[in-house]
């Protein structure tokens, strides 16, 4: 049935935001008279001066958006919007009535709630959501100031395990067909775990001198390559074979590189489930400056892969390319703790006593 909409009363029509989500997408909004004559300046500027409805709004943030370089992954889509409707819950009012009060107490429920790291991103897309009314006057002052965001955590880079850690954790799925080589591909590899669940045997491909490599695309659909070590490949081998999955590179590409015990593609839900529990049965636990227990999440194997290569010799642009950092300074971050760990401090010149 097609969707009518003629004044601002057949927006209570709409069913929920997904379906207003749709004619944003494929610009069929353009088509809807109403909603041209309102959003549109002069017949071509985005406006929302005359029509502040937070499902209109909304729709154009996160699908109509300039301000944003490349469209949304499938990832993103899904984080901005749980991440969007945590907050619409949290301040309990329409978007366009909100103001300082609303935004410092947002910040301050989520600096308690979250790391600093998840904390910064959740108040980076409000003051980018702040950012984009104002500038179509939706807000009728630039609320940005009002959030401030949490300075820049190095202590995530200690989110890793060390040498003993990890290989009480192999040692606990060797031999598993589906566990010890999802594992072992996360930490000799470094890629996220939503990274691996998309891989298919045709990213599989031949380097000019014999190597293996495996394409990764990442986050903003970028593409790189990463050389798979002759032992991790034996490891794929052995478990497309139990799983009766083609052995032959350039053979049937679209099968799972990967696969769970029913044959079926990863899940990323259920592969970081997966880990918690080897994580857990290896009797592995750390914990954070108040003594919390933290959980070990598969991203802490993307950690301990960077420093243990770094730490074998690898140099820095190497590292950056094997985990597909955009900019070198976020790489830098793993290089600098290391430095710092295998320092001299300065009781290890204490000399000339016993104790």
């Amino acid at each position: 049935m097609e969707l009518e909409i003629r004044n601002k009363n057949d927006l209570s029509n709409v069913n929920g935001i997904d379906e207003f989500i749709s004619l944003v997408k494929n610009g069929r909004w353009k088509e809807i008279d109403f909603l041209r004559q309102e959003l549109l300046s002069e017949g071509k500027y985005l406006t929302f001066e005359n029509l502040k409805e937070d499902i209109v709004f909304l729709s154009f943030f996160l699908y109509n958006n300039k301000q944003r370089e490349k469209d949304l992954t499938k990832g993103s889509e899904r984080t901005y919007l749980n991440d969007l409707r945590q907050f619409l819950s949290f301040i309990e009012k329409p978007l366009s009535e909100i103001g300082y009060v609303e935004l410092d107490a947002y910040q301050r429920w989520v600096e308690e709630k979250y790391a600093k790291s998840t904390a910064k991103k959740k108040l980076t897309l409000v003051r980018s959501l702040l950012k984009f009314g104002f500038e179509h006057q939706f807000f009728d002052r630039d609320m940005r100031n009002y959030i401030r965001l949490p300075k820049k955590e190095r202590a995530r880079v200690e989110r890793k395990l060390n040498y003993e850690e990890v290989q009480r954790i192999l040692d606990e799925v060797r031999g598993h067909p589906v566990k010890h080589p999802i594992i072992a591909f996360l930490l000799l590899t470094g890629v996220r775990v939503s990274e691996l669940c998309k891989l298919k045997w045709g990213d599989v491909h031949p380097g000019l001198k014999g190597h293996l490599y495996v394409r990764i695309i990442g986050k903003g659909n970028k593409e790189r390559k990463v050389r798979l070590r002759q032992d991790l490949y034996g490891i794929i081998l052995h478990h497309r074979n139990y799983f009766r999955l083609s052995l032959t590179v350039g053979d049937k590409p679209e099968e799972p590189l990967l696969v769970n015990s029913q044959v079926n593609p990863l899940n990323d839900r259920v592969v970081r489930y997966m880990i918690e529990r080897v994580v857990k049965n290896a009797g592995i636990k750390k914990y954070k400056g108040n003594f919390e227990e933290q959980k070990i999440s598969p991203h802490w194997f993307r950690h301990s892969a960077a420093t243990f290569a770094l730490d074998g010799g690898a140099n820095i642009h190497e590292v950056q390319t094997m985990l597909g950092h955009s900019d070198i300074s976020t790489t830098q971050v793993y290089l600098h703790d290391l430095q710092e760990e295998k320092a001299k401090v300065a009781n290890d010149y204490i000399g000339g006593i016993q104790i």
